[in-house]
Formats: structure tokens, sequence, C-alpha cells
């Protein structure tokens, strides 16, 4: 996963399962919680991204969506789609290293919960710096899903 992570560079193209994605922003993260395993956000053309957690050997591709009706704290479980989501977690992101792209299009510090059903993803996210929502809706997918083009 570190060279999936090395070989996506600024207008780079990127094909998730068939479908081809261009490359707008990457940025490392860690969490307050977690400051030595940091992961990668790769931002994508019309609000899609990819997360890349290399040291969990983990990651899920998915898209910025309409905003989950609930507030922060967030409840323990959500309901989507008929799916019940459980939280696996509730941390606060920090920038690592800002890697290319745009600095007001990236979403910088957040505080988040990270919901799963099987392998589906829902994070739910709080921008500190303006202050509004970025929920994403993502499935869990795995390196042969992905090549960079």
């Amino acid at each position: 996963m570190f060279k999936l992570i090395e070989a996506i560079n600024e207008n780079s193209q990127i094909r998730i399962q068939g479908k081809d994605y261009k490359v707008l922003a990457k940025v490392f993260y860690v969490t307050e919680s977690e400051t030595e395993k940091w992961y990668a956000k790769i931002q994508m053309q019309d609000h899609y991204v990819l997360v890349i957690s290399p040291y969990d050997n983990y990651m899920y591709f998915g898209y910025v969506g309409d905003v989950m009706q609930c507030d922060f704290p967030s409840p323990e479980t959500l309901e989507f789609k008929g799916n019940l989501y459980k939280k696996d977690a509730e941390d606060y992101q920090i920038v690592k290293e800002f890697v290319f792209g745009n600095y007001l299009t990236m979403e910088g510090e957040v505080k988040f919960s990270d919901y799963s059903c099987e392998d589906k993803i829902i994070s739910l996210g709080l921008l500190s710096r303006t202050g509004e929502r970025a929920d994403v809706y993502a499935d869990v997918i795995e390196i042969g899903d992905i090549e960079v083009i």
C-alpha cells in the first residue's frame, strides 16, 4: 500500500473497480489518539475520496454525500438504506503533511465518527475550519481494485 500511495501524484488518473478518476489532492493525516501511524486521503473529481491506511492494510473508496441527520457527539448506531451501522471509532483528524492540492478544498482538521456495516463505511465529519459537515459514504476495497494509469 505504501507503493500505491507513493505512485499517486498530482494530476494522476486512478482506475478504481473499472472506472477512471482524476486526482486533485493528497494529504497525510494522523489522529489525536494515534499520532504515529498516518493514513492518506486522496481527493478526486466529483467529490470522490480514497482513504488508504497502510499500517492497517485497509482502504475504502466513496463520496462526500448528503449530511447524515445526526449531531456530534454522534450516536452508537446509524440506520442507512436499510442497514444498521455500528460506530467503530470517534477521534480527531490532524494534518501530518499536505502533499498537493487546494488547501481550501481538503478537509484539514476534522472531528469524526466512523461506522461500519459489513464492507460499507460511513464516516461522519465535522470540519474544524468551517463548522460544516463532510460525511463520506464508502465501500471497503482491496489493492487489486485500484490501478494508477
